[in-house]
Formats: C-alpha cells, sequence, structure tokens
C-alpha cells in the first residue's frame, strides 16, 4: 500500500509581515495592545504557559512579544512585534496623544540578527509608499545607527561610495540609500528584532551521534 499523502499544511495564522528594506503603511485599529510572552523553538513563536511551562524550565529564552489589529492595503490584520518595536510604536502615539487611528509607515530594515523596524507617523490621505518615502525611511534609520555608534553620517557616505562601494557613485538614489543603509547596519552590529525568528544556528557535526 502506498504511503498517504497530506493535503493540509499546519496553520501558521495571518500576521504582516515585511520583506528587507520593504516599507508599509497601516492604521492601528486599537487603544491598546495585547501583551505575551513568548519561546521561540525551531524558528516558530510558542506561548509561555507560565509557573508550569516546560519551555521555561528546559532553559529557552522568553521575550515579550505586543499584537494590535491593523488595516494595511485595504485588510485588516494583526501586527505581532516586539516589545522593543512597540515601544517605539508608543513613542509616537504618545507624541501624537492616540494609539487607535494612528497611522504609521513601518520599514524593516536588515535580516536575520540584524533585523529592525523603523515606525514613522503619517499625515494626510492614505497612499502606497513611495521610492522617496522608502529613501527617507533609510536615511532616518542610518541616522539613528550612527547616532548610536557615534558616528557622522555624511563622512561615512564617502567613505562608503568612494572605497567601500565606488560602484553606486552613480548608481539611483534608493541603490545608494539601501546599499549604505546594508553598511552601517554590518557596521555597527545592530541586534536582531526579537519578533523575528533566531536564524538556525549550524550545528557540529558531533550533534548528529
Amino acid at each position: 500500500m502506498p504511503p498517504y499523502t497530506r493535503q493540509a499544511a499546519p496553520s501558521k495564522g495571518i500576521f504582516l509581515k515585511w520583506e528587507p528594506g520593504e516599507s508599509k503603511d497601516l492604521v492601528i485599529l486599537s487603544e491598546t495592545g495585547t501583551e505575551e510572552d513568548i519561546h521561540w523553538v525551531e524558528g516558530e513563536s510558542k506561548p509561555c504557559e507560565g509557573e508550569d511551562c516546560t519551555l521555561c524550565d528546559l532553559g529557552v529564552r522568553r521575550t515579550k512579544r505586543w499584537e494590535v489589529p491593523t488595516r494595511c492595503q485595504g485588510e485588516e490584520v494583526p501586527w505581532a512585534m516586539s516589545n522593543t518595536t512597540f515601544y517605539g510604536v508608543e513613542d509616537v502615539a504618545e507624541m501624537v496623544g492616540h494609539l487607535k487611528d494612528l497611522r504609521l509607515r513601518v520599514t524593516r530594515h536588515g535580516t536575520g540578527r540584524k533585523t529592525r523596524y523603523s515606525v514613522l507617523p503619517l499625515i494626510g490621505q492614505e497612499t502606497t509608499p513611495s521610492i522617496e518615502a522608502e529613501v527617507r525611511d533609510l536615511a532616518a534609520g542610518i541616522s539613528g545607527m550612527c547616532a548610536r555608534a557615534d558616528l557622522d553620517p555624511k563622512q561615512e557616505l564617502a567613505l562608503f561610495l568612494s572605497e567601500v562601494a565606488p560602484e553606486l557613485k552613480d548608481a539611483p538614489q534608493l541603490s545608494q540609500m539601501r546599499g549604505f543603509y546594508a553598511y552601517i547596519d554590518d557596521k555597527t552590529g545592530t541586534e536582531q528584532d526579537e519578533d523575528e525568528a533566531p536564524p538556525e544556528e549550524p550545528q557540529a557535526i558531533g550533534a548528529y551521534f
């Protein structure tokens, strides 16, 4: 008898996801965020069970995650994020005076252990992120990384275009900014945002025996 072939895949839920360098415009639909403690296990998040949590007993690191409902590109979809990202969202909410109906442009920067998100307020009509907006968002991320690392972004840009990536000197502005962001991100060693699963660590071959 031939082996059974599965037809269904496990459901992982529908949440907002960004590709590296991608920006999304969204509207937050709730007055508060929902808090949850999770563990990352083999690239998937598992809820922490509190005092009787087996994963805690095994020493698996626990992280805090927040979730808010949003409207993005005409659809209502939840956004699950790290405590670090939600702190940035609340910075903007505090500035404008409310969380519900807050309009944001959120951009993902970096990959793997160097993933982070920039959160900027939006005014006016809802639009699709433009090239100019993406350039501004990348520039804001670069400025923030340079400030934390005590670097001069203008000096770093001159070095980048003259010595690190001279082939980008005459490239389109967005290509230059993406390349420069990746360079600064690597140079400053930005840590991974905890709403991204940690990349799998390569194992020594001894682990297989």
